[in-house]
């Protein structure tokens, strides 16, 4: 079956291992989804109960921003990209254990 509903960004995620935990991870495509059908509310919804299973899930902050820019609102859309940028940098840096 086709991957439809999941936007470049969101699969590039997943295919680097930049996924959440499954409950943030249903939420954020599903608000993903309705930022696609134009329900921007609805997708407001989703990646909010997205965030709330698990505030560093990547998809949520990117799929928050594409809401954002639908909304033109450009100076939360640059935020949110910003926490996302954060959360790739920390999962993209291996943490060396000290004794």
């Amino acid at each position: 079956m086709a991957e439809t509903g999941r936007t470049e960004t969101t699969k590039a995620a997943s295919a680097s291992g930049l996924i959440a935990g499954k409950g943030a991870l249903h939420w954020a495509e599903e608000g993903i989804r309705c930022t696609e059908h134009g329900d921007l509310l609805g997708a407001l919804r989703s990646l909010q109960r997205s965030l709330e299973c698990d505030s560093n899930c990547y998809e949520a902050w990117v799929g928050l921003a594409e809401v954002f820019m639908v909304m033109k609102d450009l100076e939360r859309a640059d935020r949110c990209l910003e926490v996302a940028r954060r959360i790739r940098a920390q999962i993209a840096t291996p943490r060396i254990a000290t004794a």
